[in-house]
């Protein structure tokens, strides 16, 4: 365990053979090809979604269906002026 810290303290973002700028999470450097001696693999955690009540009663969301009136009142004028200058049918 303390060889590990010691050698995390060691490293310092340069190329052992080099000196060029190396991460850590790269095996070779990019620039004359040796292996990097510190080298720790990026380890990316898990993301776990929260869980959800199925059964609640708060799932109603007036927001979308706020804005999705809201849409087809647009859509509605846009396409009304689609029409161009023709006058509008008449119904018999």
């Amino acid at each position: 365990m303390e060889k590990n810290l010691e050698e995390e303290k060691k490293f310092n973002g340069k190329c052992t053979s080099c000196g060029a700028s190396i991460k850590q999470d790269e095996k070779v450097c990019s620039y004359c090809g040796t292996p990097n001696v510190y080298y720790k693999e990026h380890v990316v955690p898990d993301i776990v979604p929260p869980k959800r009540d199925i059964d609640s009663d708060d799932d109603f969301d007036f927001g979308g269906m706020l804005g999705g009136m809201m849409g087809g009142m647009m859509m509605g004028g846009m396409l009304r002026g689609l029409r161009g200058g023709r006058p509008p049918r008449r119904r018999r």
